[in-house]
């Protein structure tokens, strides 16, 4: 009930409020089940879910919830175990913030990129190529690709750039 709530607070555009409350839900649940509970990560998830779209509307780096997954991700690994559907799901989410973070490096955008291949055997194997999961997973691998290779290209101008105002005649 109280996610529901959470949610609604989100979707009014009273994202702050809408976090806060997943905070709460996600304390609740690690006080009475402990961390490492599969509740206590669907909370986490949540919280996790309503920190991006917290900050990417409202144009702010996603560092809050790259730091909140970097901590929760590994025990759902060991806990619930690297193909858990709850795991699986925790990892896309953390592919998705570090792919589209505003301050995302190119060593963000690559460990976005491994992620969302690893994620996309899986998903591939367990639920089939043309799940609606699957399909929005490649969709959104399919973006950071994009981007990734975007970057690259800007890289590359770049360099070309700078060599030609150091006057380097090889480019």
């Amino acid at each position: 009930m109280l996610g529901n709530m959470a949610a609604c607070f989100s979707k009014l555009g009273r994202r702050d409020e809408g976090v806060s409350m997943r905070r709460k839900i996600y304390a609740a649940y690690a006080d009475a089940l402990g961390f490492c509970h599969e509740n206590t990560f669907r909370a986490a998830h949540g919280l996790a879910l309503d920190l991006i779209n917290r900050d990417a509307l409202a144009n702010r780096p996603l560092t809050e919830a790259k730091t909140f997954l970097r901590e929760t991700l590994p025990r759902a690994v060991q806990e619930l175990g690297p193909h858990d559907t709850t795991t699986l799901k925790f990892q896309w989410v953390y592919a998705y913030a570090l792919g589209n973070d505003q301050d995302a490096t190119v060593d963000d955008l690559l460990e976005a990129e491994a992620k969302y291949a690893e994620i996309e055997k899986v998903f591939a194997r367990r639920f089939g190529r043309d799940h609606q999961e699957s399909v929005a997973l490649r969709r959104e691998f399919a973006g950071l690709k994009e981007k990734l290779a975007s970057r690259r290209l800007g890289a590359q101008l770049d360099s070309m750039q700078q060599r030609v105002r150091l006057g380097e005649t090889n480019i």
